[in-house]
This record gives structure tokens, C-alpha cells and sequence, in this order.
């Protein structure tokens, strides 16, 4: 039997409970757009969607097989930028991280360092080799955790959807 053309056979009822302030604001841009207020919210989920498969895609690419080791692509570094700014860090203290982050990925393509290999003495010589303060060490150390741990995060993703 043939299935019949119509559109709401791809939908499924999904029945979410948001604040008040975000409901009313559903409201009010979805009379903006001229959409009811499921029309807007599918199309959102549609346009988070994309991004999200986009993100997973190129957690899958970001990955090269080189002298066996796996290697971080440097577009990688703008998605940090996002997640930074998405977490309320000043323009400043962003520039600094980024700064930060790209001398260590130097470092470690210069010592054939694979991403998925790096570890506490990675970057304590790192950091040695820097003459930092000890405080600066600190420092370092901390913005080169948050950039592992939230590249792990992501890669993270990349084996739940294999």
C-alpha cells in the first residue's frame, strides 16, 4: 500500500515545558516571522540539527592518521572561540587562550605529539621549556585543560554516533 503525501506523516507529536519568559518569547517571534509557534520551534530544531551533524562530521575529519598519531586540525581552535564566548569570557581573556593553545599545538607538531596522546608531562616539558613562573605555569596548565577537555568532549561524540 502506498503511503500517502502528506507532510505530518514525517511528524511526531513532542510535548516540552519551558519558563514562562522563553514561551512568551516563542510567542512573540514566531507572529514576527508569521509562523505558529511549532512552525518555529521546528525550524529551529532543524537549523540546531544542521549544526549539530555539521559539528559531528567534523569531529570525524579533524582526525588524520599521520606517522600513526592522530593530529588537530587548527580550524578546531574557532569552535573554542564559540564555546569561550558562549561562556561568557571577555574578548581579552579569549585572545589570551587562543594564544596560549596555538603555541602548544606548535609544540606539540614540532615533537610529533598526537592530541590523543597528550598527557601531564606533554605539558609540564611544554611549559619548561618556557621558563614560565610558576604562576604563569598555572595558568597554562589550566587553559590547556579546558581546551583538552572540551575537544574530548566533542570527539566524545564522535564514538557515541559511530
Amino acid at each position: 500500500m502506498r503511503r500517502s503525501s502528506n507532510i505530518y506523516n514525517d511528524f511526531k507529536e513532542l510535548t516540552i515545558v519551558v519558563p514562562r519568559h522563553l514561551a512568551d518569547w516563542v510567542r512573540e517571534v514566531s507572529k514576527t516571522l508569521a509562523l505558529t509557534p511549532d512552525q518555529f520551534i521546528t525550524k529551529i530544531l532543524e537549523m540546531y540539527k544542521t549544526v549539530w551533524d555539521a559539528a559531528i562530521d567534523y569531529t570525524r575529519s579533524i582526525e588524520t592518521e599521520e606517522s600513526g598519531g592522530k593530529y588537530l586540525d587548527r580550524e578546531f581552535l574557532e569552535y573554542f572561540r564559540e564555546y569561550l564566548e558562549d561562556k561568557g569570557y571577555s574578548k581579552i581573556t579569549i585572545k589570551n587562550y587562543l594564544r596560549v593553545i596555538s603555541r602548544f599545538l606548535d609544540w606539540c607538531d614540532e615533537n610529533n605529539v598526537a592530541f590523543d596522546q597528550v598527557g601531564e608531562e606533554h605539558i609540564r616539558i611544554f611549559m619548561e621549556e618556557r621558563n614560565l613562573k610558576y604562576s604563569t605555569q598555572n595558568v597554562y596548565k589550566y587553559i590547556i585543560h579546558e581546551f583538552l577537555k572540551f575537544i574530548r568532549s566533542l570527539t566524545s561524540l564522535k564514538r557515541i554516533n559511530d
